[in-house]
C-alpha cells in the first residue's frame, strides 16, 4: 500500500474513527506537540518526501492556539503559534504550490479582529513566498 500524499499538521483533538481512517489511508499525522518537538524544518522535510509534484495547501486557522486566534468555531488548546504556521506555510509555498485556502475564520467569535488579521497576514506571507 502506498503512502498517502496528504498530511494533517498541528492536529490536537482526535476521534477514534478519524484515527482509524488516517491509519487505514496512511495519512501523515503530526500533532501540534510533535511539531514543537521536531521543529518546523524537520516536519517540512518529512512532508517534502511525501508530496507529489503539485501541492495544495489547506489551512484550518483553528490549528493556531485559540489564545492567539480566538475567532474559530472549534477552539482547542495547545495549538501552533502563528510563527510556526507561517514558517511551515512559507516553506510549502516554495514547492510547486498550485493552490491554497484558509478556512474556519469565524468573525462572530473573533476578539479585536485578531484571527482575521492573522489570516490576512498569513495570506500575504504565502503569496510573497510563491516561486
Amino acid at each position: 500500500m502506498k503512502l498517502s500524499k496528504s498530511a494533517c499538521i498541528g492536529c490536537r483533538a482526535f476521534r477514534e474513527e478519524e484515527l482509524k481512517s488516517a491509519k487505514k489511508n496512511r495519512l501523515l499525522l503530526v500533532p501540534a506537540s510533535k511539531l514543537e518537538e521536531l521543529s518546523v524544518a524537520k516536519v517540512f522535510s518529512i512532508i517534502k518526501k511525501r508530496v507529489c509534484k503539485n501541492v495544495y495547501l489547506s489551512i484550518d486557522i483553528d490549528v493556531i492556539d485559540p489564545a492567539l486566534a480566538p475567532g474559530v468555531s472549534d477552539p482547542v488548546a495547545f495549538g501552533l503559534t502563528p510563527l510556526q504556521l507561517c514558517s511551515l506555510a512559507k516553506k510549502l509555498a516554495k514547492l510547486k504550490l498550485i493552490g491554497f485556502d484558509i478556512v474556519e475564520v469565524n468573525p462572530k467569535r473573533d476578539k479585536n479582529d485578531l484571527t482575521t488579521a492573522l489570516a490576512a497576514k498569513l495570506l500575504a506571507e504565502i503569496l510573497a513566498s510563491l516561486k
